[in-house]
């Protein structure tokens, strides 16, 4: 999943602000764009970015913890920043999770 030309387009603005040593809004007005499409863009692309790298891995890198306290349960932390803590660990939950 590539980006599109407009969200290339936007990406170039995007890392070029990265370097900006003003605001966002003072790098907008400098280029004649709307401030709020760098946002918006900024949070597509991350998001598709993200997507692409999870979808063309193939694999997702799972860790175990042991701790005292936890008796029982289990946290399944996804890619995107998602953590669920379970009572118990259903049978075929995993698979079922790594298809999302």
């Amino acid at each position: 999943m590539e980006l599109t030309k407009k969200q290339r387009y936007w990406k170039a603005h995007l890392d070029a602000l990265e370097g900006f040593e003003g605001s966002a809004a003072d790098y907008a007005r400098q280029h004649d764009l709307e401030v709020k499409k760098l946002y918006v863009y900024k949070t597509a692309i991350r998001e598709r970015l993200e997507a692409q790298a999870v979808t063309t891995g193939g694999f997702v890198r799972v860790t175990t913890t042991t701790a005292a306290s936890m008796s029982s349960g289990v946290t399944v932390s996804l890619p995107n920043g998602v953590r669920m803590t379970l009572p118990e660990l259903a049978p075929g939950l995993l698979e079922r999770l790594a298809a999302l």
